[in-house]
């Protein structure tokens, strides 16, 4: 079940544009309990990055601190952990 958090501002104690952004992004609530998260951000864990890899041609396979991640920096709703 999605969620939007929405909250009502008096007209003269405007939020920043940095606070806006952080406001609306979505909730979802699971078992009483509310996580936010960037809408399409996650970062996938799987066992294998085999397909993920060519899910799109700017996927790209790099380690870090010891872990195998999949990045896309055009669009980042392919990114995935090995582990």
């Amino acid at each position: 079940m999605k969620a939007y958090l929405r909250v009502n501002f008096l007209p003269h104690t405007q939020p920043s544009l940095k606070l806006k952004k952080q406001l609306t992004m979505k909730t979802v609530i699971v078992k009483n309990s509310v996580q936010f998260r960037n809408a399409g951000t996650e970062m996938k864990v799987v066992s294998s990055l085999k397909t993920l890899k060519n899910r799109d041609k700017n996927c790209r396979v790099v380690r870090r601190k010891g872990r195998v991640y999949v990045i896309n920096k055009v669009n980042p709703r392919f990114k995935a952990r090995q582990g």
